[in-house]
């Protein structure tokens, strides 16, 4: 019972040393911008291994272009 009141002590001074969250600025907008669309040249194989699977990723280029442009 001791040991749960101090980890219980410990654990609310932690949460109060910790201050409050950052807020959003609206006016800087969103914190992280959207994730981008994989470029075009990529694809992307699983080959299952016997001891684990492996992903096998290629960059697929045509005169310099991807592979879905060319």
């Amino acid at each position: 019972m001791k040991g749960a009141l101090t980890t219980l002590a410990l654990a609310a001074a932690l949460v109060a040393l910790s201050g409050p969250l950052p807020a959003e600025d609206p006016a800087k907008g969103p914190k992280a911008p959207p994730a981008a669309p994989p470029p075009g040249d990529v694809q992307d194989f699983v080959f299952l291994g016997e001891a684990r699977p492996v992903l096998i990723r290629l960059h697929t280029r045509v005169d310099g272009k991807p592979l879905s442009a060319a």
